[in-house]
């Protein structure tokens, strides 16, 4: 028999599959919908982390201003009505008002001791507070002024992220 006098056989044409459908995906897309929500999760957590802790990164700017002029002019007590006023400004901003508005004197030296994680500001430099910034001209021996600053950049430190119920960091 002769290839050319053999009758074709009947067969039919290849057949392709369906193309795959686009639901459900496969696992890897998957994983990467999840690490796209993870990686979106974890940049707004920073965000709102970086924005908690500005009230602290804006008080250490200050508070090296402060110590500028500290050691610029030692004998003016202009820095200690500068270190004042940014204290209460960061407590302020850190703590309930109703916490500490009212606070001046030994108490407000106490709460920068409570809050402060045991920083000794009643007893310590921190008696400089009390009447030297409403002195013309004071003069903070150098040891107890770097001291105090050293104690002042511990407590802003300390306490750098609002607290909105009013706790201790400690």
């Amino acid at each position: 028999m002769s290839p050319s006098a053999a009758a074709p056989l009947p067969l039919r044409d290849i057949h392709l599959p369906p193309p795959p459908g686009l639901w459900p995906p496969p696992p890897g897309w998957w994983l990467l919908a999840a690490l796209a929500v993870a990686l979106a999760l974890a940049a707004v957590w920073l965000w709102r982390r970086w924005q908690a802790d500005r009230p602290r990164r804006r008080a250490l700017t200050e508070l090296a201003n402060v110590a500028r002029a500290q050691r610029a002019a030692p004998e003016r007590g202009e820095w200690l009505g500068q270190l004042s006023s940014l204290l209460r400004r960061h407590a302020l901003n850190v703590f309930p008002p109703a916490q500490v508005a009212g606070l001046q004197g030994r108490p407000w030296l106490e709460f920068l001791a409570r809050t402060g994680c045991g920083e000794d500001f009643p007893d310590g430099p921190g008696r400089w507070l009390l009447h030297g910034p409403y002195q013309p001209s004071v003069h903070v021996p150098g040891a107890q002024a770097r001291e105090l600053l050293a104690r002042v950049r511990r407590w802003i430190g300390r306490t750098g992220r609002r607290s909105q119920r009013g706790e201790s960091p400690c």
